[in-house]
């Protein structure tokens, strides 16, 4: 791990750990998983992999610098990803340049921009049994004008269990926070994660 990659982990598991307790959220669920099934039809399962252990604290893992395809734009490039299993659950995400999820990017595919294949967005996948299965998918995403967050089985991925708390900050990543009885009250978990990042001109994942 370099250095500048070693500080940006610290950051996200000091994230990870102050992270707020999910509020209650309220949101047009028809555009939510519209959003869901429009992710999932870009995601590279191929990716799946690379997950670290939480039990009761906090883990946190990096990824490679320059590795998000033939579009690449670092504001898709995941540099960090972890995970929270304490009071509530919380997944959180780094990429090498930060952008706000209002950023137009992120709402041109919900505005109906013809030039978007799919909505720029991350998908953490979780796994609570310890079988390196996924069980639970955990969506960030701007739509219906507002930036969004959805646990769903992964068996059902478009079935809601429940919404979750995102949050975003410049020096730490993006963040998602969800009562742990949304997935079963799980005494550890393991993480991954995808980031599906598109603009005018290019994609990145």
């Amino acid at each position: 791990m370099n250095m500048k990659a070693g500080a940006a982990a610290v950051t996200l598991v000091a994230a990870l750990l102050t992270t707020a307790a999910p509020a209650t959220a309220a949101d047009d669920e028809r555009t939510v998983v519209e959003a869901m099934q429009a992710l999932l039809a870009t995601r590279d399962d191929s990716l799946v992999g690379n997950e670290f252990t939480a039990s009761a604290t906090v883990a946190a893992g990096t990824d490679a610098r320059f590795d998000n395809g033939w579009g690449y734009d670092g504001r898709g490039d995941i540099i960090n990803y972890g995970i929270g299993n304490d009071a509530a659950m919380v997944v959180g995400l780094q990429t090498d340049i930060f952008e706000s999820p209002t950023a137009y990017n992120w709402r041109a595919w919900d505005l109906g921009d013809p030039a978007w294949v799919g909505p720029t967005a991350i998908l953490w996948q979780i796994d609570t049994n310890g079988d390196l299965t996924a069980d639970y998918l955990v969506f960030f995403f701007n739509v219906g004008g507002s930036v969004t967050s959805a646990v769903t089985p992964t068996s059902d991925p478009t079935n809601i269990l429940c919404f979750a708390s995102p949050s975003w900050d410049a020096a730490s990543g993006y963040f998602s926070s969800f009562a742990r009885s949304c997935v079963g009250n799980p005494a550890s978990a393991r993480v991954t994660a995808y980031m599906y990042y598109e603009t005018r001109f290019d994609i990145s994942e």
